[in-house]
Order: structure tokens, then C-alpha cells, then sequence
């Protein structure tokens, strides 16, 4: 389940801090693509 936090630009810079070769687009693209796919549901 995603929360609406995790579609901020704070979340995403702490993903890559926190995974230093994570690409934030990839990772904002990713939180997108599972939010419309109805793959997770949101908070």
C-alpha cells in the first residue's frame, strides 16, 4: 500500500539516500505506474 508521502519530492530524495543507485525519476515513474495500474492501494 502506498501512502500519499510517498509522491513527494522529500520520500523520493530519501529513497535514493537511502539506495544511492536508484534514479529518483525511475523511482517516481514506478510509484506512478503501480498507482494507476491499481496495483497498490493508497492510503
Amino acid at each position: 500500500m502506498l501512502k500519499k508521502e510517498c509522491f513527494t519530492r522529500e520520500w523520493i530524495d530519501k529513497v535514493r539516500e537511502d539506495n544511492p543507485p536508484a534514479d529518483p525519476t525511475i523511482v517516481e515513474k514506478t510509484i506512478y505506474a503501480c498507482s494507476e495500474t491499481n496495483f497498490v492501494q493508497m492510503e
